[in-house]
């Protein structure tokens, strides 16, 4: 749930706050998400800190005023945990805004110049990269008084940097390695204290204190040939999602938000590459995310599959993948498992345009076809 954010984006952080959602009116989102037989989810709160998402970061505190504050957060928190869901802080561990109270340049990442490493502007204002080598002795105060708030199940790390970084900073170097390690330090101690994390953008190396990872992948892998020279794509036969296959199992992963994919295969290209179905909702659509009553209607399917027809599905290691055409698979897992998706307009081997089987143990136990 996306509760808003500061924009333009400006060098100092000085713009207008824009609500899309405050904190009583998540409760009514949560209401709906249950009352539509989404028995198993968890929510992350994005924007919940102050000033909005990517407001202020290193600080946290105090909650987002524009949302409702504190009282209002744990309104929500309690509401959401009351249904039996996981409730997740939306966190960054690398964002550190010149603005923000809590700024402070001893903590940051140099270049070999002595420089700061620049990260651009974001809605907090010009932000420059800390080093994950600090972070929990210099904020990690801050990690009990979040959890005291009441969130409890998961915890989600924004933008994890890969780890082929360095800082050349004398008081407190780091190679790759112990870039690297600064950064499993936080989230070994988040999966401690939660039982689970989540990480966005997330390195193999993380693996082993991850769960579930955001943004990996895309619903349709077509919008990669424009990020590439021409020289490369000229020698590009075709996009194979090589890391979901490997790793399909290992965690559950998200490919794009459900709205994303709306007008490119819709909700089939989830399982094209192996996802598992999210959405970023809002209550109004004023800053990122979508409808949150838009989103809901194109999740339900994908939710039945993969959580009520085969709810084997996100945990199955892959045993097979088989490519009929770009956007059209046929993926086996250890677990019994089978998805034949089409997501294309086109005949695709013997599957129909826009169309899903879905087997367990060789019995069909799902099918569709001409998916609207």
């Amino acid at each position: 749930i996306f509760m808003g954010l500061k924009y333009p984006f400006v060098t100092d952080g000085s713009s207008p706050y824009r609500s899309a959602t405050t904190f009583a009116e998540a409760e009514r989102i949560v209401d709906e998400v249950h009352s539509r037989g989404i028995d198993k989810a968890w929510f992350c709160l994005v924007g919940w800190i102050k000033d909005g998402h990517d407001g202020a970061y290193p600080a946290h505190f105090p909650v987002n005023s524009y949302a409702g504050g504190e009282e209002a957060l744990r309104k929500l928190i309690r509401k959401i945990r009351g249904y039996g869901y996981a409730v997740t802080p939306h966190d960054n561990i690398h964002s550190c805004y010149t603005a923000s109270p809590a700024y402070d340049n001893q903590v940051l990442c140099r270049l070999r110049s002595g420089e700061e490493l620049p990260m651009g502007i974001w809605s907090g204002g010009m932000v420059r990269l800390g080093c994950p080598h600090l972070y929990l002795q210099r904020y990690g105060g801050d990690f009990a008084r979040i959890k005291d708030l009441g969130f409890e199940g998961v915890y989600y790390i924004d933008a994890m940097m890969p780890p082929m970084l360095q800082c050349y900073d004398p008081k407190h170097p780091a190679d790759e390695r112990q870039f690297i390690e600064g950064q499993l330090r936080v989230l070994q101690w988040m999966k401690h204290e939660y039982g689970a994390s989540a990480t966005e953008t997330q390195s193999v190396p993380s693996l082993k204190y991850i769960d579930y990872g955001a943004n990996c992948g895309s619903g349709s892998r077509a919008h990669l040939a424009p990020l590439l020279s021409p020289d490369t794509q000229a020698i590009v036969e075709r996009f194979v999602p090589f890391y979901n296959i490997a790793m399909h199992g290992i965690i559950a992963y998200q490919t794009a938000w459900i709205h994303a994919v709306r007008k490119d295969g819709g909700w089939l290209s989830y399982l094209v590459d192996g996802g598992v179905p999210a959405a970023e909702v809002t209550m109004r659509k004023c800053a990122n995310g979508d409808y949150y009553m838009n989103s809901l209607d194109d999740l339900a399917e994908p939710y039945a599959i993969c959580f009520k027809v085969v709810p084997e599905f996100s945990r199955g290691i892959t045993t097979g993948f088989e490519e009929f055409a770009p956007d059209a698979v046929h993926w086996t897992f250890h677990n019994g498992v089978e998805l034949l998706v089409n997501a294309t307009k086109e005949q695709a081997g013997d599957m129909p345009p826009r169309s899903i089987r879905v087997k367990k143990d060789g019995r069909e136990v799902y099918a569709k076809f001409r998916v609207p």
